[in-house]
């Protein structure tokens, strides 16, 4: 073999062990990378006011956006999670009480015909302990409180994922600019000519995710609110907001509506728990289903039924980072199709010439 094909080997051999080296060590915190994009893009606006107040000091806007952040992003959900694992012992005991003495049946239930005598001797025996309902459900309860500290230990991970994304997310406010280019650069060698068509329909579908996003979970918390409050559930507003936070997730608002609607029935006011049921369909899954997508393509040229694809198949890959991720994928092949399929056409016309 020649000495200059033996040097290309040793140095693509070289290079391939420097790539798997390199991802092999950011693999932990490529999750946090792209949240730290994410938010840099979802913020660059208020950003650049902020610069702009401070006088074009670039650190000192970066670290009072990083400040202010942290206080909307990470302080909230850290309260949430200890909140969560403080409120999981009283949870285990009130379950246990219940469980040593069982309160009356609902009136609804019992007035509820043909369900009413098979619930009232169900109701009576395990009142009067004919049936082991502590031997049967003991068991789950430690299951339940494992689940639930799980929970909150995933707000922990994820607090610790978001802490280093804003410390990403500083050094890309801070050299924006020198980053902006390095990425164009990077695309130039890569894409050629279309690095800058590819860049411009990427950089529009995640802006019009992000802002799709974010428009969507403001609406849907505040159709929630709005639904809640004329069904008579206690603490809209609060509902309503935890429903804005959980609404990128995949059926998040359900997780505020149906246990709404189950708290309604199980007091009686079956219309209005109904009414909740039916809230929820419609018009707050509308809204995700197909606010969202519109907000998406009206910012690209990608179908709308390719947005709707993107999103929930990102989704299900990646969770709420392939909500962002899954359409700028499907923007960029488009793109590239739209190209290859429009070079080909060419190619057609001046050969027929």
């Amino acid at each position: 073999m020649p000495a200059g094909r033996a040097e290309q080997i040793a140095a693509l051999a070289a290079l391939a062990l420097l790539a798997l080296g390199t991802f092999a060590v950011l693999r932990p915190f490529v999750a946090a990378i792209l949240w730290a994009f994410v938010i840099a893009l979802a913020t660059w606006p208020a950003f650049d006011r902020l610069l702009a107040a401070v006088g074009g000091r670039r650190t000192l806007a970066a670290a009072l956006m990083v400040l202010v952040l942290t206080a909307c992003l990470i302080v909230p959900l850290g309260l949430a999670g200890f909140g969560l694992s403080r409120s999981v012992p009283n949870v285990i005991t009130w379950a246990r009480e219940i469980i040593a003495d069982p309160p009356p049946p609902p009136t609804w239930l019992m007035e509820t015909p043909i369900l009413d005598d098979t619930i009232g001797l169900a109701w009576q025996q395990i009142a009067h302990r004919e049936f082991n309902l502590a031997g049967t459900v003991e068991p789950h309860v430690g299951r339940i409180s494992s689940f639930l500290l799980g929970v909150a230990a995933a707000i922990g991970g994820g607090l610790f994922q978001l802490g280093i994304s804003l410390l990403i997310a500083f050094f890309l406010y801070r050299d924006g600019d020198f980053v902006a280019g390095e990425v164009r650069s990077l695309m130039e060698r890569v894409a050629g000519a279309r690095a800058k068509r590819l860049l411009r329909e990427a950089h529009g579908t995640m802006t019009g995710v992000i802002y799709g996003i974010i428009g969507t979970a403001l609406l849907q918390g505040f159709l929630t609110a709005l639904g809640l409050w004329l069904a008579g559930v206690p603490t809209p507003l609060l509902l309503g907001a935890l429903a804005a936070v959980v609404s990128p997730l995949p059926w998040g608002v359900g997780l505020v509506i149906w246990p709404s609607a189950l708290w309604l029935a199980f007091e009686g006011n079956y219309f209005a728990a109904a009414f909740v049921f039916i809230w929820g369909i419609a018009p707050v899954g509308v809204v995700d289903n197909v606010v969202r997508p519109l907000f998406v393509s009206r910012s690209s040229r990608l179908p709308f039924v390719l947005v709707l694809m993107g999103l929930i198949g990102g989704a299900l890959v990646a969770g709420v980072v392939g909500l962002f991720l899954g359409p700028v994928i499907l923007a960029v092949a488009y793109a590239l199709l739209r190209e290859w399929a429009a070079e080909h056409r060419e190619r057609e016309v001046r050969a027929a010439e």
